[in-house]
């Protein structure tokens, strides 16, 4: 299942039109488990990424990551 969601402002910002996936998405092109990816992205934990993509809302309690985003973060994986 391939969850995609527009951002909320019938998907553009700035006049461009952004692609956001939802976290079973954003785990499964990364190869993580949902926990890691929460770990990876709180300063708080050991396991944090500073370059891990930030997340977007785009409603009271979803979030979703910006497909661009996540595709450089993967890209900056192979060079390391």
């Amino acid at each position: 299942m391939n969850t995609t969601v527009l951002a909320p402002d019938e998907g553009h910002i700035n006049g461009m039109r952004v692609q956001l996936i939802r976290r079973p998405t954003l785990c499964k092109m990364l190869g993580i488990s949902r926990s890691t990816s929460y770990l990876k992205s709180n300063p708080r934990s050991t396991y944090f990424d500073s370059r891990f993509p930030k997340a977007v809302r785009i409603g009271l309690k979803s979030v979703g990551w910006k497909m661009g985003e996540v595709m450089a973060y993967i890209d900056s994986l192979d060079r390391v």
